[in-house]
């Protein structure tokens, strides 16, 4: 049965100017165990443009069999995809560009953006200046990693909008401590890549 990977870890477009142009996409993750196989990305279908212009895949590989012997250990998952991009810039519709890829794992996403004017997939973005280390934001890196049923979930149980960056950032060091010690989600913990760009998050004073 194919079903989705257990965590995204790295998500890499590569702009190809060839006739017609394309964007190569490079995923790496974990599966649950070892033993899965034939992983692929699979975009979403949409019947009108995305609000945010970002285009979905899923991140999917062929689980183990029934009945086979599995190892219950986080198992590295690779693969790539290309897609056709006759015009970046009217990708969605007249005026309407691709703004980047979103890659879905069952416990997180990431998101790479991608700058069709100049046929880049990195965005400038606030950097420390004493260090030059890119600085988390909330939209850019935050959110994404909440699925929309951790967010459903917590705002039934504890009345919190994790899709809001004035609630996430009043109770960050909460939601943090929930977050590392496992309990939140509760389907599974967070991969340590991500516990990281949250703890960076807060540290860098939790910007929007």
């Amino acid at each position: 049965m194919e079903s989705k990977v257990y965590a995204v870890d790295h998500l890499r477009l590569t702009f190809q100017k060839a006739s017609p142009a394309n964007l190569l996409v490079e995923a790496e993750g974990r599966a649950a165990s070892s033993g899965w196989q034939n992983a692929r990305l699979i975009p979403h279908h949409y019947s009108s443009p995305p609000a945010d212009g970002v285009l979905g895949l899923d991140f999917l590989a062929q689980s183990p069999s029934a009945g086979s012997i599995v190892l219950p250990v986080l198992t590295h998952v690779h693969c790539h995809t290309v897609l056709s991009i006759e015009d970046p810039i009217n990708f969605w519709g007249d005026g309407l560009d691709l703004k980047g890829v979103r890659c879905e794992g069952v416990a997180n996403t990431k998101i790479s953006l991608f700058d069709p004017q100049h046929g880049k997939c990195d965005l400038v973005v606030a950097a420390d200046p004493l260090t030059g280390a890119v600085i988390p934001s909330f939209q850019r890196d935050i959110r994404p990693l909440f699925r929309d049923k951790d967010i459903k979930a917590m705002l039934a149980v504890r009345n919190l909008n994790l899709a809001s960056h004035t609630e996430v950032r009043r109770h960050a060091k909460l939601i943090f401590e929930r977050l590392e010690d496992g309990s939140m989600p509760c389907d599974g913990g967070w991969p340590q890549a991500d516990l990281e760009l949250f703890r960076a998050w807060i540290k860098a004073g939790t910007p929007p």
